[in-house]
């Protein structure tokens, strides 16, 4: 039984990619048996994520992996994070698509639009549930390209300059992240979670351009200031029920992926003198955080468009939760209110902006 459980990360993961295919042919006998099959999937994913959690909570360690694939292996493992925010992420795209099926009826493409949107939802959540950063890398790009199907779907000449902004920012960053995973796997060997700061000081590696190429890789999901350019673009454009999503639980990726490295790989314990190395990258962070927040809410001020209203405050509100972050990190073990009160505005904004969407 005990195995069993542990290969519950994979399930969350795998039951909505291999679903979307299911929708897709459920499609084909009728609107009703594909809304059917895009429930199905979506409610089942929740039921996953929601018993994931409860085990996490029970005190069982949830981990799995295929090792021989791609040549370096795939892992997941959850924690109490990653069992949360998966659950997070799961009732709100479940919501989403019970809304989705009455805004979408008279939209073309609508077998495409529910049968990525179920695909977006198993990428995003392998990032939350990875074991390691190659795994989470792998599921970001899957993600990230998801979701362009998601932008563009009214395939007019905004969704198409949107998507491409999106798309064109999304590749540069993700590649600026894969250096930063190729460094960390020279310099410990592996890409596990685990604090990879004193290697890289051994190795003669600057801490700050790995945290360099970490802020391009996961700022432009994030949407930080000024990497945010394809936000207030691609909303607008996207269904409601895809700006929802994309606005309320995919930028969290982003932030995800910051509270990984500023907690995990480029952390110490208070005692080690590498500790003022993490105290300067969360006083960066602390700033990045200000300024992201203040840059959005005033470019959200001077915009008359609903949705772009929205996305610059998204922007904004993902400084609140980097700013937070930031403070945690620098004040470390006298900073878990910090990191506490981060969290729970992720989990805040995540419901509000998505219902502010449909709404």
């Amino acid at each position: 039984m005990v195995n069993y459980m542990s290969y519950l990360p994979m399930m969350v993961v795998l039951v909505p990619i291999i679903g979307s295919i299911a929708v897709y042919y459920a499609a084909r006998y009728g609107e009703r048996y594909r809304s059917i099959a895009t429930g199905t999937v979506s409610s089942l994913t929740l039921a996953l994520a929601v018993w994931q959690f409860v085990l996490v909570q029970q005190g069982h360690t949830l981990a799995c992996g295929v090792e021989e694939c791609l040549g370096v292996g795939l892992r997941w493992k959850v924690d109490f994070v990653s069992a949360f925010f998966s659950v997070v992420v799961a009732a709100v795209w479940f919501l989403a698509t019970v809304f989705a099926r009455e805004y979408m009826a008279h939209e073309h493409s609508q077998t495409r639009f529910f049968s990525d949107s179920i695909f977006t939802l198993g990428s995003t959540l392998g990032v939350f549930v990875a074991g390691d950063l190659f795994t989470l890398f792998l599921f970001f790009e899957l993600m990230t390209f998801a979701a362009y199907m998601l932008v563009i779907h009214e395939q007019d000449r905004d969704s198409m300059s949107a998507g491409n902004v999106y798309l064109y920012m999304s590749v540069a960053g993700g590649l600026i992240l894969l250096a930063a995973i190729f460094i960390l796997q020279y310099v410990a060997g592996h890409t596990r979670f685990e604090s990879a700061l004193q290697a890289l000081i051994t190795h003669g590696i600057s801490p700050w351009l790995v945290l360099a190429m970490v802020i391009g890789g996961f700022g432009v999901k994030a949407g930080l200031i000024p990497l945010h350019i394809w936000l207030p673009r691609a909303h607008p454009v996207a269904p409601a029920p895809a700006s929802a999503l994309l606005s309320a639980l995919m930028i969290k990726t982003g932030a995800y992926g910051f509270f990984r490295f500023l907690y995990v790989f480029l952390s110490v314990p208070e005692s080690d003198t590498l500790f003022a190395y993490q105290q300067s990258f969360g006083y960066l962070f602390i700033w990045i955080g200000a300024i992201t927040m203040f840059a959005g809410a005033i470019m959200g001020i001077l915009n008359n468009s609903m949705k772009k209203i929205l996305a610059y405050s998204s922007i904004s509100q993902m400084g609140y939760i980097l700013f937070g972050m930031g403070t945690g990190a620098f004040l470390g073990s006298r900073g878990a209110a910090a990191l506490a009160g981060s969290w729970l505005h992720a989990v805040n904004h995540a419901f509000f902006k998505s219902f502010l969407f449909l709404l």
